[in-house]
């Protein structure tokens, strides 16, 4: 499934990450309880998969709440002003125009300063992009970069 803009991308990698994340886990304690004979090791796996549940089904409903927003009055600007939220994090602060009006609004932090992900900040930062604000959450969301 093709995503609509950088949050459902976001979302739906953390998806399969925590998915596979699961999967290694649960089918390592299963290894573990099999070589040891110990079956109650196997409940690790019951534990792993209960503990990182909650985030699977939230990353879940935010891919589908973004996946489904119907891009309106899609504009471009240049994505300049960065905030932090932790280390890792980084949104950006975009001036976009609004029934005829400029308003400052944010672009949820989903960009990483880790090297080699697609959500690399310097890749984005100083760069056109397509945008188009969410007025639920008053946020604007990336669509993706305009192609010089």
């Amino acid at each position: 499934m093709r995503c609509k803009n950088l949050n459902a991308r976001y979302y739906r990698t953390n998806i399969i990450s925590m998915i596979l994340n699961i999967s290694i886990f649960a089918v390592l304690f299963i290894v573990i309880a099999a070589i040891q004979q110990k079956w109650s090791y196997a409940w690790g796996a019951l534990f792993v998969f209960v503990g990182l549940l909650p985030f699977v089904i939230y990353y879940l409903i935010q891919f589908i709440y973004y996946q489904r927003l119907t891009p309106t009055d899609i504009q471009t600007v240049k994505l300049e002003n960065t905030y932090d939220r932790g280390k890792r994090f980084v949104g950006f602060n975009i001036n976009i125009q609004i029934n005829r009006r400029k308003h400052k609004v944010i672009v949820k932090p989903i960009f990483t300063r880790s090297i080699g992900s697609y959500l690399y900040v310097d890749k984005y930062i100083h760069n056109q992009a397509n945008v188009f604000y969410n007025s639920k959450r008053n946020e604007a969301v990336v669509i993706d970069l305009v192609e010089e």
